[in-house]
């Protein structure tokens, strides 16, 4: 009974110093980095693959072995005018595949100011459209297929409307 104790004792020891695994983030990959700022940090990794991403408003998931860790530490938002009854903005067709038409009624005369951006905040176009236009034309058959903002602002830089536009192949 003295050595059954004694070796069950030595064997609970010997497994308490004893690690079988160790649960980390971590991938097996030919190559990657990660890249860190203030406000955003890039994982990449070289020589795997990922099945499908898919995100909605709250949540990212992706298949594959390199699962990110996402955390938004800010986020940015541009205060947009209060609604004012001197300008109706829409946009046609959404999503696009070649040319976005821009429709305009304003009620005053007064320049406004288009401005594509993709989504890293990239400016990828901007035009002038003169006071009491009633459409502007926006060429995007050459941009890349992607989700894209539609910032339209005043003469005075004051930020009128937001549109998100998806454009498709």
């Amino acid at each position: 009974m003295k050595k059954e104790t004694l070796l069950l004792l030595s064997g609970l020891g010997l497994s308490v110093g004893c690690f079988s695994q160790q649960l980390s983030p971590s991938v097996v990959a030919s190559g990657g980095d990660i890249s860190r700022s203030a406000t955003i940090s890039l994982e990449w990794t070289l020589g795997e693959f990922a099945v499908e991403s898919v995100n909605s408003d709250r949540s990212l998931y992706t298949q594959g072995f390199h699962q990110p860790y996402l955390q938004v530490k800010e986020i940015h938002t541009a205060t947009i005018a209060t609604e004012t009854p001197d300008y109706k903005i829409t946009i046609a067709p959404n999503p696009v595949q070649s040319v976005l038409n821009v429709n305009l009624q304003q009620f005053i005369d007064e320049k406004l100011s288009l401005t594509l951006v993709d989504l890293y905040g990239r400016r990828v176009m901007t035009k002038v459209v003169e006071g009491k236009s009633t459409s502007s034309l926006i060429d995007m058959s050459g941009m890349m297929q992607g989700i894209y903002l539609l910032e339209i602002r005043n003469a005075k830089g004051q930020l009128l409307k937001v549109f998100r536009v998806v454009k498709v192949q």
